[in-house]
């Protein structure tokens, strides 16, 4: 037998020097787990041979489910070739808890910490956070001070109503001092100290201010809405007061101004009103009087003058003009005064 293949090598094989050109073909297909095989031919002699194609293994592709508290973790293994699969499992994770969204058991205010209960789905086991406190929201009302009195910044809370107060200390006086025409004023306030300084003026021109002016000027007088009382219960009422102001030294004159006074007497009872009046230098305070003077019941408005030759002995400069009334009792203890 061998000396035939021998032959036939020598004398049957039409591949020259023994190269084949095999062609290869499958006859079974490997798999995951099998053998597959494979038969060569040679195209030039038709020789052939086979050979095995090892097994191909599998090629896994995991799942995995994770652990909880109640159930062991999984992972599933599945060949993508044959779809061959098997499972591995882990253990039970205790801390693996799938808790609800909570329940408030303790509200949080603004000064205390509240509480949150949260519950498991799967065990109920149960755990608590803190819920912290969430701190005043404080909002503000503002009462400014002024000069005299302290101001005030009150705060409120808008959760819990709770308060606290600041304060806004008091301003002061913003003192612009006195002028000719102007007595010392607070510029916050307007409220008002002493007299004004009133013109230095000989020869036209004021000293102080440099104002030029002529010989008169009307000034702030005390008394408006006064009521002077006559014997029988009546009395008039004074509705204006001015003063013609007259630099007295400039006329040759030493007295004071000329003075006018407008009264209602529409609720007078007498014919004759009796009044005192005062004339104050409103530079030194020097008081001039008191000059006493009756008006005459008019049934309207009565204008009443009085000229600075009253005033003997006043010096020129600004004065200011009080007319004082003579009360009911005054008038019943001197009868002799309306005849």
């Amino acid at each position: 037998m061998a000396l035939f293949v021998l032959i036939l090598c020598l004398f049957g094989c039409k591949c020259r020097d023994g190269e084949h050109d095999y062609k290869e073909n499958v006859i079974k297909e490997a798999t995951c787990e099998k053998k597959g095989e494979v038969e060569y031919v040679c195209s030039i002699c038709g020789d052939t041979y086979r050979e095995d194609i090892e097994a191909l293994e599998h090629e896994f592709d995991s799942v995995k489910t994770a652990a909880s508290c109640v159930s062991k973790s999984e992972v599933t293994y599945t060949c993508k070739r044959c779809g061959y699969t098997y499972k591995e499992e882990g253990e039970v994770d205790k801390s693996a808890h799938e808790f609800d969204e909570g329940t408030v058991v303790a509200q949080a205010s603004c000064v205390s910490d509240g509480k949150v209960v949260y519950k498991c789905k799967l065990c109920g086991e149960e755990k608590s956070e803190v819920a912290p406190a969430t701190g005043h929201d404080y909002r503000s009302t503002v009462t400014a001070a002024t000069c005299t009195a302290d101001g005030a910044e009150v705060f409120v809370c808008s959760r819990c109503y709770d308060t606290y107060t600041e304060v806004i200390p008091a301003t002061g006086h913003d003192w612009e001092e006195a002028a000719c025409l102007n007595p010392k004023t607070c510029r916050n306030c307007g409220l008002t100290e002493g007299a004004m300084l009133g013109h230095t003026v000989y020869g036209g021109v004021c000293g102080r201010c440099g104002k030029t002016t002529d010989t008169t000027e009307v000034i702030s007088l005390t008394g408006i809405g006064n009521r002077i009382y006559d014997n029988k219960g009546g009395f008039a009422t004074v509705t204006n007061m001015y003063m013609s102001y007259e630099y007295i030294y400039q006329r040759g004159y030493c007295g004071t101004a000329n003075l006018f006074f407008d009264l209602d007497t529409s609720n007078a009872k007498t014919e004759m009103i009796l009044i005192n009046i005062y004339l104050t230098d409103a530079i030194t305070g020097k008081v001039y009087g008191p000059l006493r003077q009756g008006c005459l019941r008019s049934n309207g408005t009565t204008s009443f003058y009085v000229g600075y030759e009253q005033f003997a002995g006043a010096s020129p400069g600004l004065y200011s003009v009080r007319l004082e009334s003579l009360d009911q009792a005054f008038i019943d203890s001197h009868p002799e005064l309306w005849g």
